[in-house]
């Protein structure tokens, strides 16, 4: 999670559904919940961040009916936890390896062209998408990704999205694709 700081970002791109992949230690997802997003996903490749969202949101006892932890790779179960759904969707996209030494770098270790692709499958091409850390995505020793290639796989969704950087609190870190 990196939004920026003082200021729920969130609130200004509120749409029925927010699904977001890579959920760490969940603040994005209290974000959400605060912002009004009645319809909440959350996936994650490694069960710690999950089983630390049950946690933090206290599952086992208060089961919360909007929220829905997904415990797999965003790279593979993305559509699957996005295709039933009939709405516009806020898309927090932060999956990602961490480039900490000792770290797995797992079968998807960038699997944000994969995400795209998902969302590029679904019917609906409204949803707003908002990528994080795309100072790290596109840095060539990391990924070898431009910003054309994020961009081609945004307007490959929707050929009219605006397309904005934010900072989170790293200047021009986020990016923001809006209907």
């Amino acid at each position: 999670m990196s939004l920026p700081p003082g200021k729920n970002l969130l609130v200004e791109h509120l749409n029925p559904y927010y699904v977001e992949t890579g959920i760490w230690r969940s603040d994005s997802l209290q974000l959400a919940m605060d912002a009004g997003f009645k319809k909440i996903i959350g996936i994650d490749v490694d069960l710690q961040w999950i089983q630390f969202a049950r946690d933090r949101f206290d599952l086992v006892n208060i089961p919360l009916p909007g929220l829905t932890l997904v415990h797999g790779d965003s790279a593979e179960c993305l559509w699957d936890a996005i295709k039933d759904i009939n709405k516009p969707i806020t898309f927090f996209l932060d999956s990602h390896y961490s480039l900490l030494e000792g770290e797995e770098r797992g079968k998807h270790p960038f699997p944000l062209i994969e995400e795209l692709y998902q969302i590029g499958q679904h019917p609906i091409k409204t949803h707003t998408i908002i990528i994080d850390d795309i100072l790290m995505l596109t840095h060539p020793d990391v990924t070898g990704w431009s910003l054309s290639k994020i961009f081609g796989g945004l307007y490959q969704i929707n050929k009219q999205y605006n397309i904005s950087l934010a900072s989170n609190p790293v200047i021009r870190n986020l990016l923001i694709a809006t209907p």
